[in-house]
């Protein structure tokens, strides 16, 4: 079995090395890595010609140049240059375990499996936090709640809705490419093609020993996570577009009435943004975001709405 890892970068030397030698020392060598480059990033391009020799002969290494910005564009680019049957995917910011291949590769013997990940463990001053969890992880409910959880080790093997970008794989054959009506953000993007393997009956396993170590750099570009407002829109508008592709009408007309009204942690509603106000003792600040988080859920039913209009066209 062929496994491709694809890794995306931009203008993040030192941590994309810290990455490609984990790759490099894995116990199961993958059969290529696939880095995909903006062309303007001559920086990254440069290191790259440095660190050829890194891996073994029997690693194909192979360079992809994309113009257009944005995750959705690079890693598709790198899923149409992936020659392996297995696609696993991590960040250029993350640094794999020694076994982190070799726990991946057993899963896809049974055909039923369709996508296998792991936690991504918070890396900070070079140490992993690695804290347990025995709640729910990476799960959708019925009306819509996102469980992340994903960066906790959970206390067992799981079956799970969707998988962390940074840390996942999935069977190239079952995958459509990632979405390119989603904003270019760095949520929910994974959501959308682990959710389209899921409802064809496949299983995604979600198993605690397979980890990555995750620096969670800034984002080239952006002021935050979570206060910027170009980022607030983009991340409400691809759960909601997400969540009403994945969804039949009665979940999609509670899931609308859930997310405006309440939501959940990482896209709240009117509720969370009162009670994250009243918390940090900002009303207002927290308001003017609710609005920006509103303008995000409307484009995301409109970009819905064009989604549904282009496949009746097909």
């Amino acid at each position: 079995m062929k496994i491709s890892v694809l890794v995306a970068t931009y203008k993040r030397t030192e941590l994309l090395a810290g990455c490609l030698q984990s790759l490099a020392q894995q116990q199961r060598l993958p059969d290529e890595v696939i880095v995909i480059v903006r062309e303007e990033d001559t920086e990254t391009l440069d290191f790259l010609q440095s660190c050829e020799n890194q891996f073994s002969p029997e690693t194909l290494v192979r360079l992809v140049k994309v113009t257009a910005p944005g995750i959705v564009n690079a890693e598709n680019a790198g899923v149409c240059a992936a020659s392996g049957e297995i696609v696993a995917f991590i960040d250029d910011d993350a640094i794999a375990l020694f076994d982190w291949l070799q726990r991946i590769e057993p899963y896809y013997s049974d055909p039923q499996v369709g996508a296998v990940g792991g936690p991504a463990v918070p890396y900070i001053n070079e140490k992993p936090v690695l804290e347990q969890t025995s709640g729910p992880c990476l799960k959708k409910t019925w009306y819509g709640a996102h469980f992340g959880n994903s960066e906790k080790i959970p206390d067992s093997l799981r079956e799970v809705h969707v998988l962390r970008g940074c840390n996942m794989s999935f069977r190239k054959s079952l995958a459509p490419l990632f979405d390119c009506r989603l904003k270019p953000y760095w949520r929910r993007f994974e959501d959308d093609v682990i959710l389209a393997i899921y409802h064809q009956h496949y299983k995604i396993m979600y198993d605690p020993q397979i980890q990555v170590y995750h620096h969670t750099a800034p984002v080239q570009g952006v002021k935050t996570r979570d206060n910027d407002q170009t980022t607030i829109i983009g991340s409400h508008h691809n759960n909601t577009y997400v969540m009403l592709k994945h969804t039949y009408l009665l979940h999609q007309i509670v899931f609308l009435c859930f997310t405006f009204l309440i939501g959940d942690r990482t896209n709240p509603g009117l509720v969370g943004y009162l009670v994250k106000g009243a918390m940090q003792k900002r009303i207002f600040e927290c308001l003017y975001e609710f609005s920006w988080a509103v303008k995000g859920k409307i484009s995301g039913i409109q970009t819905y709405l064009e989604w549904v209009r282009e496949r009746r066209n097909l």
